[in-house]
Parts: structure tokens; C-alpha cells; sequence
């Protein structure tokens, strides 16, 4: 939503603005900054503290801007002045606080830190030792962000309609969500960003009284600030409160916040865990992020762990809440209501992969269930059973399963289980030694085990390689005839043989159509191309099929240029173009069973991170089908974890731009 956007609202009036600050050059400064934002209208300009309370009692204004550091009454004073008259009732409207802070003094942290916690909206830093221009500049691009998140939240015209929304997500997730049944959770993981120092002040406390368990926060913030947020923190949880230090043994009772500008981990040293930092280059624009840590944390902790995704401005979390449930994790995400900015929950909801959606007063006790539940069920996967498993989903797709990870087994399969009508696992496996499966019942756990991850342009390279390389060579008979230099004497056919829920196979046809538009080549030999994607999941396939997506699947890999002219939005999702959709024809197939002779030749084969899962003997038979299905100038796209796989009598590597490819032996 833009300040026009905005503007134009029924239910918007321009934000009434008080500038509270000692000094009359700054106070004309942001005069000057405000004046390039139209949606605020500075209504007063005052030196003291003690002043503006008397207009803020008189005539409350929408917003203020405060100044930190002031004589008399300071910023924290007057901010506990304000919420004094909120008490009162003499202030009954909400009003946006926002907090100025010097840029170069690192002791101003605890003060900003207290002022969030005293019902600041956000803060900014002052400009320093630059050119009245650059701090007038400096300033508008800061407040402009600030007034941005706050005017969404609080005077967008469809924010009923968002609440609505909200409540309408919590009531389609199970109120009894299965929990991951493999063991007692270990530790409780937080992502956080705007608005996270007041809702951990507010939530952390309570939390600690009812776990003992670890607890990790990323919270972003600058480096400074950290150190600040946790001595803060300390003074009122049961936990130690700590900023994570590099190779520390992680204990019961204590919680490790991520230091502003490093990424936190996690991971085992002998038989311990033990918190790990790095300064790796930054995770959607975040360092420290919660995607770093969530997915260090599924790994480690083999799913066991909490994790809780807070009020927060952008998507960094959403990445590694989907990792967190593909290990067996527990998800929750502070609701929209309670939320300053639901940017980070909201992407993790829209992944499809968070269990519950609560306010924040109601998250520690929602945890408090979880370990009551938890300690309460009997989980035990029987090393009988478990090799029985492993055997079995073998035998009927070809994936094995290494020896550690049970715990997979039982996050995925247990609700297989408890649909089926069965107590435990060794009543279960009975059933299947019994061969008592249906198809149906036998499709429900391949796909249980089967991981889906993918998104569009997965790895970006395989896809410049195919469109640079591959498309000139394989589509020069669509030229006009003129120009032609290679008529078509056989339709060109380019298979995806695991599509899941389409978007590779999607994301090629896109390359195509680009690729016919920048060369323009004769659009009628369109018809002549084939795209055909397989998958061995009937429920992949419909989805593929319906060419259907929601926010979080468009916004991975896709630029807005791509998701503007190939997909229209359809209420709370995203549709394929029919020119996209009609492209691509999807079959299910079982790469474990002879597929060549029903298939028939293609140019091109891209076979990206399935082969990994089948043993070497399945490897190999697949190969080799490959290898007859391929014709002779064809290519053969596998993905990275697979380069290594190949057989080299039978295929050639070639290299070219950090991508690699594949040609035949002849």
C-alpha cells in the first residue's frame, strides 16, 4: 500500500504530528523531513518535555516524534508520563511513538530498549556529521518506513478484513494438532524483528516460569542493542538471560540471544550441543536471522524444539519454519491482532506449515500444554518395526531411509497412523506385514515420507544454463523460415521427472516463453513443444495440475516482473496464465518401475534432488533409461547433491557457468 493508497482510504486522516526535541535546528530538520511525507501534518514543535504533555493532554496528536536525550523531563520520563494519562483515561486514542536516538552513542541501547518497553512504536537514529540535505534525506526514508508499518496496521481500509482473515487461518488449523510423537522436546527457538523487545518483554517472563527448557532468540537489532536486550531481559526472567557466546555448552535454564550482526547455530560437540556464531553474509537481508537459526535447530535437535515466529517487518523465518516441520518441530505464530507488524508471522502462516496462531498473552500457555501433552504419550518406534519400514517404503518407491532417522518415521508416519485407527507402531507394521494396505493406504505413506520441498527457479544456475545453452540449441526451428538454419523434423520434448507441486516444471515454461519473446521466434511453433512432468505423488500432481499458489510459494524465487505477467492473483492465491498452465502436461509416474518404453524420447531430462533417495542399484537402472530416453544431441540436468552420481561410461560432464549438465557418451 502506498501513501497515495493510503491517502485515498475513507477511514484514513493524516497523521497529526508533535516533534518533542531540545534542540530548534533538529526540530526544523525534521520539519523539513516530514514535510516530504503526505500522510503527517506537524501540529507543534516543542523544546521540553513538560510542554508537550500539556498539548499532548490538550489536543493528542496521531504521532510523535521523541527525542531521547532532553533536559528536564527525558524521553523515558515522558514516556511514562504518557502512559500515566493513558491510565488516567485522559488519552483514549492510540498514538504512534517514535523514538530518536544519536547514531554513534552505543549507551543510548538500554534507554531505547526501555522505551520500546514503555510503549514506543520503533525508533530511529539521528544523522551525524553530515550536510543538513543528507540529514533531511536520511531522516524522511526513516520515518517514512516507521509511518509506513504503522499507518497498515492501524488505518489501512482493509483491516477488518485482515483481522477477519486471521481468525479464519486459526480456524482451519486442527485445534488438536498432532504433536511430532518421536520424543520430549528439547528447546524453544524465537524469531523476532519490529515490535520483538516489548512483546519478549512481555511474554518471556511467563515463559520461563513454565519451562526449564533452552530457549534461542533472534531479534533484530544492531549489535549494540543486543548486549542491552538481554541484561534488560535477565532483571525479570526465572532463565539466565545471555547474549550467545561462540562454543558455549547449552544448558537447561537459560536463554541465548543471537548478538546483533551475527548469525546464531547451533550443533553437536561430542555429547553436547553447543551455540556456534558467525558472520556469514547476511539471510534475507538479516544478520542475525531466524531462517540461520531455525534450520540449524531441526537439524540438531532432530525436530524436537518449539518454535515461535513474533511480530516482525519482512519473511526471514518462513524458510526454516518449513524445515522445522519437516523434521517434526511444533509451530506457532503470534497473531495479527497482537502483532506491532505482521510481516514475519504472516509469511510463516502463508507457508501452510504453522500449527497454531495465538496472541501473544496466550503463547506460554499454549507451550505449557505442548510439554503437559508431550510427557504424557508413549512414543516408542520399535527397532523391529522401524527396519520393517524402511524395508517397506524400499520395496514400493525405491527411497531408503538411513538408519538415523527414525525420528522421520515417526514425525511423518504417526499421523498416517492415528488416521488409520492404530494405537502404536507395532500394530501398525503388523497390518502391512499382513499385506492388509490398500493402495490408497499405501500412496498416504509414501507421501508422508516423501519431502516436497521446492519453489520456483530453485537454484538459480541449472535455469540461466537452460535458457542461455540449452533453448538456442534446442529451439532454433522455431526461427521464421527465413532465417531458419535447423527445420523441426520431430516435436522438441523437455521432461521434468520430479515435478512435485509443479513449479520447476512451471519455472522451464516460463524460460521458454522468455526465450521466444527476446529471440522472437514464430509463436505458432509453440505447438510443437512438449513439456511433460511427472511425480509419484497423485496429490502433488492435483495441485500441480490446479497451477495454484499461495503467497509464500510466489514470493520464493519469482521477481515481481515474472509474478506479474505469468500469474494472476485470485483472492488469497496466485494462478498460472492459462499460456504457462496449458504448456505443461503432468502424469504420475514410479521411477522404481520401467518407464522408457512409455515415455519415448526428449531433448532435454531434468532430474533435480530425487535420485539422492533411491539406493545405487535403483540409481542405476534409472541411469540407464535415461540414457536410452535421451536422444543423441539431448541434455541432462541433474541436481547439485547429484553431479556425483553419474555413471561416466554412459554420460559426459560438461561444465559452464557454475552449472553443470550433462551429455551422452556416444
Amino acid at each position: 500500500m502506498t501513501e497515495n493508497t493510503l491517502k485515498s482510504s475513507p477511514n484514513f486522516s493524516v497523521l497529526k504530528t508533535l516533534i518533542i526535541d531540545d534542540s530548534r535546528i533538529f526540530r526544523n530538520t525534521l520539519e523539513k523531513s516530514l514535510a516530504q511525507i503526505s500522510t503527517t501534518e506537524v501540529i507543534g514543535s516543542v523544546w521540553s518535555g513538560e510542554k508537550a504533555l500539556l498539548l499532548i493532554e490538550d489536543t493528542p496528536p496521531d504521532l510523535i516524534i521523541l527525542d531521547a536525550d532532553m533536559p528536564g523531563l527525558n524521553g523515558i520520563e515522558i514516556l511514562k508520563k504518557i502512559n500515566l494519562l493513558r491510565n488516567l483515561e485522559k488519552i483514549t486514542k492510540p498514538i504512534c511513538i517514535i523514538y530518536l536516538v544519536p547514531a554513534s552513542d552505543i549507551n543510548q541501547a538500554q534507554s531505547t530498549l526501555q522505551a520500546l518497553e514503555e510503549g514506543a512504536f520503533d525508533y530511529i537514529h539521528k544523522p551525524q556529521q553530515v550536510s543538513e540535505k543528507h540529514a533531511i534525506e536520511i531522516l524522511r526514508d526513516q520515518l517514512r518506513e516507521k509511518i509506513y508499518l504503522y499507518t497498515q496496521k492501524e488505518h489501512s481500509p482493509d483491516v477488518r478484513q485482515r483481522a477477519l482473515r486471521t481468525i479464519e487461518t486459526s480456524k482451519k488449523l486442527k485445534t488438536d494438532a498432532l504433536l511430532p510423537y518421536h520424543c520430549q522436546f528439547k528447546a524453544i527457538i524465537i524469531g523476532a524483528s519490529t515490535g520483538g523487545p516489548k512483546a519478549l518483554h512481555d511474554m518471556l517472563p511467563e515463559l520461563c516460569e513454565k519451562t526449564d527448557l533452552p530457549i534461542f532468540i533472534v531479534q533484530h537489532m544492531p549489535a549494540s542493542f543486543t548486549l542491552s536486550l538481554a541484561t534488560n531481559l535477565n532483571k525479570y526472567c526465572r532463565h539466565t538471560v545471555m547474549e550467545a557466546q561462540i562454543n558455549a555448552t547449552v544448558s537447561n535454564n537459560y536463554v541465548y540471544i543471537a548478538p546483533g550482526g551475527k548469525h546464531l547455530t547451533v550443533k553437536k560437540m561430542d555429547d553436547q550441543i553447543v551455540t556456534v556464531l558467525n558472520e556469514r553474509p547476511p539471510v534475507n537481508g538479516c544478520r542475525p536471522s531466524v531462517d540461520t537459526l531455525f534450520s540449524s535447530a531441526a537439524d540438531v535437535y532432530n525436530g524436537n524444539v518449539i518454535a515461535i515466529i513474533l511480530t516482525g517487518m519482512g519473511n526471514d523465518g518462513a524458510v526454516g519454519i518449513s524445515t522445522l516441520k519437516e523434521h517434526g518441530g511444533y509451530t506457532i505464530a503470534q497473531d495479527e491482532e497482537s502483532s506491532v507488524v505482521w510481516g514475519m508471522p504472516g509469511s510463516a502462516v502463508a507457508t501452510g506449515h504453522i500449527d497454531d496462531i495465538k496472541p501473544l498473552t496466550e503463547i506460554p500457555r499454549k507451550i505449557s500444554q505442548l510439554l503437559r501433552q508431550r510427557s504424557e504419550v508413549v512414543t516408542d518406534l520399535p527397532e523391529k518395526a522401524f527396519s520393517f519400514l524402511q524395508r517397506y517404503i524400499h520395496e514400493k518407491c525405491g527411497i531408503k531411509i538411513n538408519s538415523d532417522k527414525n525420528y522421520l518415521f515417526q514425525h511423518r508416519l504417526f499421523p498416517v497412523l492415528q488416521e488409520e485407527g492404530f494405537e502404536n507402531f507395532i500394530d501398525f507394521t503388523l497390518h502391512l506385514r499382513r499385506n492388509k494396505a490398500s493402495d490408497e493406504l499405501q500412496m498416504k505413506i509414501i507421501n508422508a515420507i516423501i519431502i516436497n520441498e521446492t519453489s520456483f527457479f530453485r537454484d538459480i544456475y541449472p535455469f540461466e544454463l537452460f535458457k542461455e545453452l540449452i533453448c538456442p540449441k534446442i529451439l532454433d526451428y522455431c526461427r521464421t523460415p527465413a532465417v531458419s538454419i535447423c527445420p523441426a523434423t520431430s516435436p522438441k520434448r523437455i521432461w521434468c521427472v520430479a515435478s512435485s507441486t509443479g513449479q520447476e516444471a512451471y519455472s522451464l515454461a516460463m524460460l521458454i516463453d522468455e526465450f521466444f519473446e527476446e529471440k522472437m521466434l514464430d509463436a505458432t511453433k509453440k505447438k510443437d513443444l512438449q513439456i511433460l512432468a511427472t511425480d509419484i505423488s497423485v496429490a502433488n500432481l492435483e495441485r500441480a495440475v490446479k497451477g495454484e499458489y499461495n503467497d509464500f510459494e510466489i514470493s520464493r524465487g519469482l521477481s515481481a516482473e515474472r509474478r506479474s505477467r505469468y500469474f494472476k492473483k485470485d483472492g488469497n492465491s496466485w494462478q498460472v496464465t492459462d499460456r504457462i498452465q496449458n504448456s505443461v502436461e503432468f502424469k504420475a509416474l514410479n521411477l522404481t518401475k520401467p518407464f522408457a518404453d512409455k515415455l519415448g524420447k526428449f531433448d532435454v531430462i531434468v532430474c533435480r534432488n530425487v535420485l539422492i533417495y533411491f539406493d545405487n542399484e535403483t540409481r542405476e537402472r534409472i541411469f540407464k533409461q535415461f540414457h536410452s530416453m535421451l536422444k543423441n544431441d539431448g541434455f541432462l540436468l541433474l541436481g547439485s547433491t547429484e553431479n556425483i552420481l553419474t555413471q561416466s561410461h554412459i554420460f559426459k560432464s560438461n561444465r559452464q557457468n557454475k552449472a553443470t549438465f550433462f551429455t551422452k557418451n556416444h
